[in-house]
């Protein structure tokens, strides 16, 4: 992901040098079609046996062991883990995604260049790729509430940053920001799902999750534009969207990322 935001904003700022968008657009559909695909039918593999390997027999496992119990559909959507940890990361994604997309147009709207909108998406991606090692080692030593915590405090600089109308350093610096606290949010995500749900239930939360994730993104971008064309300026969306961040952090309080390890000793 890091890779592809570093690269794409690259091409899209090259093709549309002439400023032919369909063109551009056409470029990005064969880049899918003759290089993605093919790259994906040739490297990804969905069963262990696809490359020599035994699955592994975890019926023979304590049962009692929360990383071994298979959870059913009802027990994950019952569970308020499921929705604290969905309902933050929803609301977290809806300011990344609302943010990142009208990223390029705010710089536009300094009287920044289109080049140096485009920058700013490939500094936030090496940041991000930065974040998501930075935070995946943190995953590993400290409370994951508490990582988690400090991403959603570097997101709500950034928003309170780009209120400012700032500078071009301080706006790359706003981008390094938000790409560090992004990046970082993915591998505390994996990890908060692997603690609350165990390993094998981690599939099937993912994929719950999923829908619930969506539902909260999608309503960003006509929140983020409605904001811009009644005030004439993205600082009233950049307002919200920080206090979105705060709702967030809020969530994280009654999680208890140990309750489902307390059920199963339990049963």
């Amino acid at each position: 992901t890091s890779a592809g935001g570093i690269l794409i904003p690259a091409l899209v700022t090259w093709w549309l040098a002439d400023g032919d968008w369909r063109g551009a657009l056409h470029n990005l559909a064969i880049l899918a079609l003759l290089v993605i695909l093919p790259i994906i039918a040739l490297s990804v593999r969905g069963r262990p046996e696809d490359v020599g390997l035994e699955i592994e027999d975890v019926g023979n496992a304590d049962i009692g062991q929360p990383n071994y119990r298979v959870l059913l559909v009802g027990d994950i959507i019952r569970s308020p883990a499921f929705w604290y940890v969905g309902l933050t990361f929803g609301a977290l994604f809806c300011v990344y995604s609302s943010v990142i997309s009208n990223l390029a147009p705010y710089a536009r709207d300094l009287g920044f260049t289109t080049a140096q909108g485009s920058r700013l998406i490939m500094i936030l991606a090496v940041a991000s790729f930065a974040g998501k090692i930075v935070f995946g080692l943190l995953a590993d030593r400290l409370n994951l509430k508490l990582a988690l915590w400090l991403a959603i405090g570097l997101i709500i600089c950034t928003l309170l940053i780009l209120t400012m109308l700032p500078s071009y350093p301080l706006l790359t610096f706003a981008a390094v920001l938000m790409g560090l606290a992004t990046g970082g949010m993915l591998p505390v995500w994996g990890a908060m799902m692997a603690r609350a749900f165990g390993l094998a239930s981690y599939g099937m939360a993912m994929g719950l999750m999923g829908p619930v994730i969506t539902l909260a993104v999608m309503p960003g971008y006509l929140l983020m534009g409605r904001l811009y064309d009644s005030s004439g300026s993205y600082q009233l969306g950049m307002m919200v969207f920080a206090g979105l961040g705060v709702v967030s952090a809020l969530l994280l309080v009654p999680l208890n990322l140990d309750s489902g390890a307390e059920q199963d000793k339990v049963s």
